[in-house]
């Protein structure tokens, strides 16, 4: 299970820390997987902000911080499958990163993992 730090564009094109998977996936089962995971996982809803980007606002998750956060998911078609990153916004220009908050962004990490975890074993329990 890999899981890589790059830097990816927020929605506003920004330039913006992310733990990124890459999933053997199609963009629409990674969309569908994440949502699933954040409500069977945390009972939170996301919203669908353009074509390619899923985010659940004012969320608080106690394994990365005590405040409020917006968390922010990329999908990116790639040649070998889907390309997902994750991006943790605690404010309007305030994000967990290699800069700011680095260790609640490198618990995130485990977050991403979890997901991860999640995707690959509801694939292959619907087979």
């Amino acid at each position: 299970m890999i899981v890589e730090q790059r830097t990816v564009k927020n929605e506003e094109g920004n330039d913006q820390n992310s733990w990124t998977a890459r999933l053997d996936d199609d963009m629409s089962t990674c969309m569908d997987s994440y949502e699933n995971f954040m409500k069977e996982k945390f009972r939170i809803k996301v919203e669908k902000e353009g074509k390619n980007m899923l985010i659940a606002e004012k969320i608080q998750l106690a394994q990365l911080t005590n405040l409020r956060m917006d968390q922010l998911t990329l999908f990116t078609t790639e040649a070998s499958g889907t390309a997902v990153s994750f991006m943790f916004s605690l404010g309007y220009d305030i994000h967990l990163g290699l800069d700011s908050y680095p260790d609640n962004f490198k618990s995130a990490e485990e977050f991403v993992k979890g997901y991860v975890r999640y995707h690959y074993e509801s694939l292959y329990t619907k087979v």
